[in-house]
């Protein structure tokens, strides 16, 4: 039996899709190469980036903590010589006892 015309032509046709369509994808191979390379740098750039950002906030991080300890020494120092010049102060009549913000720049310079 003979196959129908239109059997004939839709299996030439099917045939001829599926040939360009390995034609295409033969042509096009070397930009999906390209793209996977790239793709593979940015992820790459990103983990270094990502490792770069993580060192840096650790020792930003540490750096605060360091402020923090010196912070902390200073306020107990200043506490110490407050408690001094009042010990002074309350010793000796002639000591004026200064309290923070009472002095002025200008004041200083006169």
């Amino acid at each position: 039996m003979q196959r129908p015309p239109v059997a004939v032509r839709v299996e030439l046709d099917f045939k001829d899709t599926v040939v360009a369509a390995f034609a295409r994808r033969e042509t096009q191979q070397p930009e999906l190469v390209a793209l996977r390379e790239e793709n593979a740098a940015l992820k790459r750039e990103k983990k270094q980036i990502v490792q770069e950002t993580t060192r840096a906030v650790r020792e930003l991080e540490n750096t605060i903590r360091i402020y923090a300890n010196q912070i902390q020494v200073l306020t107990l120092r200043n506490a110490e010589l407050d408690d001094q010049l009042r010990r002074h102060s309350d010793q000796d009549a002639s000591v004026i006892p200064v309290r923070p913000g009472t002095l002025s720049r200008s004041t200083d310079a006169s």
